[in-house]
C-alpha cells in the first residue's frame, strides 16, 4: 500500500512538473510592415494653376520586413495631412489610390510584396488648402526669369509639415508615417500688375 502511494505521488510530481514547464517563446515579427513617407525635393513649377511633374509631391511606402512573401486582397488608400508649420489651421489633405502605385505586384485584385520589397505610391497634389488657397499665397513672391529669359515669379520658402497613412491590403489596417517637416519653393506665373 505504501509502495503504491509512493509511485502515485512520484507520478503526480512528474505530471505537475511537466504542466509547469513553459512553452518556448514565439518568434513572430513585431513589425511585419514598415511605413515611411517623404516629400520629393525640388521647386514646384505651377503652370495654369497646376503643379508640373512630381517635385513637391509625396512618396509613401510599406516595406515587407517579414521573412516571406506577403499577399492579400488589395485595397490601396493613402492619405497625407499637410499644413503650414507656422499656421496649423492652413492645411490640406491629399489622397492616393491604386493608380498611384509605382512598385508592388498587383494582379486580379491581389497585392503581393516580396521579401524586403515595398509597395510604393507616388503622387502630386494641388498645393492648396482645403479652402482652395494656394500655399504660395502665404509668402512673398519675387520676379525672376528662366535661363531662356521667360519671366516668372519665385516664392519665398514655405515651411510645411505632413503626416500620412497608407493601406495596401484590405484586411490590414493603414500604417501611419512619422511626421515630417520640409521646405517648399514655388515658381508660378506672375500676377498681372495692379492698376495704381
Amino acid at each position: 500500500m505504501k509502495k503504491t502511494a509512493a509511485v502515485s505521488c512520484a507520478l503526480l510530481c512528474v505530471l505537475f512538473c511537466q504542466c509547469d514547464e513553459s512553452l518556448p517563446p514565439r518568434n513572430d515579427p513585431i513589425h511585419i510592415l514598415e511605413g515611411s513617407m517623404e516629400s520629393l525635393a525640388g521647386p514646384v513649377t505651377v503652370i495654369g494653376g497646376e503643379p508640373q511633374g512630381v517635385r513637391g509631391g509625396f512618396r509613401m511606402e510599406l516595406r515587407n520586413r517579414y521573412n516571406d512573401v506577403l499577399q492579400g486582397e488589395e485595397h490601396v488608400e493613402g492619405k497625407v495631412d499637410v499644413w503650414v508649420k507656422e499656421r496649423p489651421d492652413r492645411r490640406s489633405q491629399v489622397t492616393f489610390t491604386a493608380k498611384n502605385i509605382v512598385n508592388g505586384s498587383q494582379y486580379l485584385g491581389f497585392m503581393t510584396i516580396g521579401v524586403d520589397s515595398a509597395a510604393v505610391v507616388i503622387g502630386q497634389w494641388n498645393h492648396r488648402t482645403t479652402e482652395g488657397i494656394p500655399f504660395w499665397q502665404f509668402v512673398n513672391l519675387f520676379p525672376a526669369a528662366t535661363l531662356q529669359g521667360v519671366p516668372f515669379c519665385r516664392s519665398d520658402t514655405v515651411h510645411l509639415m505632413a503626416q500620412g497613412s497608407l493601406q495596401v491590403f484590405k484586411n490590414v489596417q493603414p500604417l501611419k508615417s512619422k511626421q515630417i517637416e520640409f521646405a517648399q519653393v514655388f515658381g508660378i506665373s506672375c500676377p498681372p500688375p495692379q492698376d495704381q
